[in-house]
């Protein structure tokens, strides 16, 4: 039993649809074998570790697990604050109402790079303009809760060839 084990981060996928420069993901060694973590697993590691807050993650995009929203729901149904990590290449506003009202606490958009052209040379496919409209549509889920759930938040990479581009 891990003590304290307050805020976990559960892979809970290995799926991907990019291929992201950088990403061991890209490399045919590292290839994703599609599994999915299965409800059952998952609450056997809410009873062993007792959570107060779990990020889902993935080792590609925890969107892609078909069963996310039953995931939130038994975070909620147990009172464990929720919050998940995705690089919103899917996604729709069914889906993104699902996850508001499952109780997504928040969600960590990676978008990278705020120029369309560098986003796609990271991501390996040019979603940019996709990105931006899922969104808006998780935004629009969010606006029309009270309170205004779940936080979005962007994160953007900064290195050594974006580093030049910061003001100030």
């Amino acid at each position: 039993q891990v003590a304290n084990s307050h805020h976990l981060q559960i892979v809970i996928t290995d799926r991907c649809n990019l291929a992201c420069a950088g990403c061991l993901k890209s490399d045919p060694l590292h290839r994703p074998t599609n599994r999915n973590m299965s409800l059952e697993d998952f609450e056997s590691v809410l009873l062993k570790l007792r959570p107060d807050l779990v990020t889902l993650i993935g080792e590609g995009d925890p969107l892609l697990h078909r069963d996310i929203a039953a995931f939130l729901r038994t975070l909620q149904q147990r009172g464990v604050r929720s919050f998940l990590a995705t690089n919103l290449s899917v996604g729709d506003s069914a889906l993104f109402e699902a996850l508001a009202d499952a109780g997504l606490e928040g969600a960590r958009v990676t978008l990278s790079h705020s120029d369309r052209q560098r986003h796609r040379a990271i991501k390996g496919r040019d979603i940019f303009e996709e990105v931006l409209a899922r969104l808006a549509l998780f935004r629009a889920a969010r606006d029309s809760r009270t309170p205004r759930r779940p936080r979005l938040q962007l994160e953007f990479w900064i290195d050594s060839s974006s580093f030049h581009e910061i003001e100030g």
